[in-house]
């Protein structure tokens, strides 16, 4: 052995250059596996999603049979002049699909500005949003999401996978693969033009505004093609939070969001420098239009249905269940919500002069006005809830009747009722008092040539609530002596040459037939002579009948 300095030196060298190769090799071949373990992991996982996602298109609503288009229409009644005469709609249907040519192109751009800017060249899907979206997240450690859905995908997600209203992460991430899926293929069967005019005849545009169309009568009272660029930008704020950009209530918050609006129309060419300085010019303008708008919506919104809009109605629902075969809750559905057209043979020129005739205080000053009412009372007592109407008020106070000499004396009756009945610890749910004139009236005015009914007023005074009690068609009564004028005095002046004028004598009368002896109404005794037939209709003469 040579144990010299230098040959130690070089044996030691060796010997660790030795280990130190074998740890390389060691280390190496770890990596190797490891990066191998990797590749395998990621291409499984790779293999999973795929066949994840393939397994949730595969399950995927057929693109063939899905319709897209809006559901839930109002239903909007026409006189016989083609004038509306009332909406009808329940919650979801607040809507009046318009065409695409009468939507106009400041709208449509707002909206594909703000929403979806590369609306027109993407095919259902926007890559580049996606990615942008997924960064903008990551960035803020998703404090902050921008959404990054198109148009075709907010269709689809709306009118065929219920909204996105998914309680789990699971179920968002399938509906998302679904909508995505559905929005490319959509694009292959519809045109850019076809889904553009859906999706602004189904969005949500706050204040129960469903559609493009009803938002813009609902805050400018105009048709949606009369809108001006200003008015475009605030329809097309509201859509991403109905709630807190509606231009009514959250006028501020709309306001920016509109400007924001019209800045990315500019940067996006769909407006010139001039169009938007005019529009921003609009600001305060534009919302105090809204806001006189709202008031005279609400004063028309608060007014019931007419008593002949009820009758209506009834009878709307009644043929679609005899006739047509649906169940009643399927007549209902399609009255309110099914976008119907109805048209009546109601002339609105007579209904209002009847309206007013009935109502006109002049026209019962020979008459003692009374005051009556309804009443409803709900009252929690010992945890269970009891009801009372105006019945109760009249056995529990012992009254002959409900008619009062004024309101205040019909009110404290009411009020020495709830006196009564009411226990320590009871607590009021609901109650209704309603004043009702007295006496009534109801008419029904009719064409005799054609049947057709012109006007109704199923009663006197205010009408509080629709489709209530109407007197001209829900309350039989014994017709009594109309059938005098009806089956005596009408035909002789209409068929055999009588007037008003033409005398007749009043005296004792035996029909000679049967040898039925006549009286007038007020008895045997007294009989006025020669009468003519006003004087028979104005004191209801049995003998000249």
């Amino acid at each position: 052995m040579d144990f010299r300095k230098n040959s130690v030196r070089k044996r030691l060298h060796s010997l660790q250059s030795s280990g130190e190769r074998m740890r390389n090799k060691t280390v190496t071949a770890s990596l190797r596996v490891i990066f191998f373990a990797l590749v395998l992991a990621i291409i499984t996982a790779c293999a999973v999603f795929y066949g994840a996602v393939q397994g949730v298109i595969a399950g995927a609503p057929d693109v063939n049979t899905i319709d897209v288009s809006p559901q839930g229409i109002r239903t909007q009644i026409y006189d016989s002049g083609g004038n509306i005469i009332q909406t009808l709609v329940k919650s979801g249907s607040n809507r009046d699909p318009v065409t695409y040519d009468r939507i106009p192109d400041n709208l449509k751009d707002a909206f594909v500005a703000i929403e979806d800017s590369r609306f027109w060249d993407h095919e259902g899907v926007d890559i580049r949003g996606i990615f942008r979206a997924t960064l903008i997240g990551i960035g803020s450690g998703f404090r902050s999401t921008q959404g990054a859905s198109t148009i075709t995908q907010q269709l689809i997600k709306n009118n065929v996978l219920g909204g996105g209203q998914e309680s789990t992460l699971g179920a968002m991430i399938v509906r998302k693969i679904e909508e995505q899926y559905l929005a490319i293929e959509l694009e292959k069967k519809m045109s850019k033009e076809e889904i553009l005019t859906d999706y602004l005849n189904t969005i949500n545009l706050g204040s129960n505004c469903l559609g493009v169309q009803t938002a813009a009568k609902r805050y400018f009272n105009k048709d949606v093609s009369e809108l001006t660029l200003s008015e475009c930008a605030v329809i097309a704020g509201i859509t991403q939070n109905p709630a807190g950009y509606n231009p009514i209530t959250h006028p501020e918050d709309n306001a920016k969001r509109r400007a924001t609006i019209l800045e990315y129309m500019l940067e996006q060419g769909y407006i010139t420098s001039d169009e938007y300085s005019e529009a921003i010019a609009d600001s305060g303008d534009v919302y105090e239009r809204i806001k006189k708008v709202n008031q005279e919506y609400q004063d028309q919104d608060d007014s019931p249905y007419s008593y002949f809009v009820d009758r209506l109605i009834t009878e709307v629902e009644r043929d679609l269940v005899s006739k047509c075969g649906y169940t009643e809750d399927e007549a209902f559905d399609l009255i309110y919500s099914g976008g119907l057209k109805i048209y009546t043979t109601q002339d609105s020129s007579l209904q209002k002069i009847v309206d007013k005739e009935v109502s006109d205080p002049s026209n019962y000053e020979s008459i003692e006005n009374k005051y009556s009412f309804t009443y409803s009372l709900a009252v929690n007592h010992g945890g269970k809830a009891v009801y009372y109407n105006e019945s109760d008020v009249r056995k529990t106070l012992g009254l002959a009747s409900l008619d009062f000499s004024s309101e205040k004396k019909a009110k404290n009756a009411v009020k020495k009722f709830k006196n009564k009945i009411l226990q320590d610890g009871d607590s009021i749910i609901q109650e209704s008092y309603n004043t009702v004139m007295q006496p009534q009236a109801s008419v029904v005015l009719m064409d005799q040539a054609t049947g057709e009914v012109k006007a109704i007023t199923g009663g006197r005074g205010t009408k509080y609530t629709s489709l209530s009690l109407n007197r001209a068609t829900s309350t039989r009564r014994s017709p009594g002596s109309t059938f005098k004028v009806l089956t005596s005095f009408a035909p002789a002046i209409d068929a055999c040459g009588q007037t008003l004028a033409s005398v007749y004598y009043d005296e004792p009368y035996t029909e000679p037939t049967t040898g039925k002896q006549f009286r007038n109404w007020w008895g045997s005794a007294m009989y006025i002579g020669y009468a003519n037939i006003r004087d028979g209709i104005e004191y209801s003469m049995n003998i000249l009948a």
